[in-house]
């Protein structure tokens, strides 16, 4: 089991069958470290694709908003709410970080969602 397995297992008891999907990103390539199979036929790969892109774009945006916006300290997550459930975006560091869906009953544990993929971040 790698460590991201582990991280995947922490999540899935976190969140449940609320968890749609997870997957860790660098500036070159991303990973699908998981995905529920009703996720997976709503988004083809070519869409995950586009959805690691777009952390990666976020994620370059957010050391600046950090600076420039807030006084909260460092940025450990950001989310998106949707109508039908919440994309999750924790950047661990220059160019990484983890993206996860999960749907609207498991934002009671996104605190602690959020901690266990910080817990896997390459230092």
């Amino acid at each position: 089991m790698t460590d991201y397995d582990e991280m995947v297992e922490r999540l899935r008891a976190t969140a449940g069958k609320s968890l749609l999907g997870v997957g860790r990103y660098d500036a070159d390539e991303y990973e699908v470290l998981y995905i529920s199979e009703n996720f997976a036929t709503r988004y083809p790969q070519e869409k995950l694709s586009d959805i690691a892109h777009d952390m990666y774009l976020e994620h370059i945006s957010s050391e600046h908003q950090e600076n420039l916006l807030y006084d909260f300290g460092e940025l450990r997550a950001t989310i998106r709410l949707f109508e039908g459930g919440a994309a999750l975006h924790v950047p661990t560091g220059e160019t990484t970080g983890f993206g996860f869906g999960i749907e609207m009953d498991a934002m009671t544990d996104v605190v602690e969602l959020v901690d266990i993929c910080l817990d896997y971040a390459d230092d």
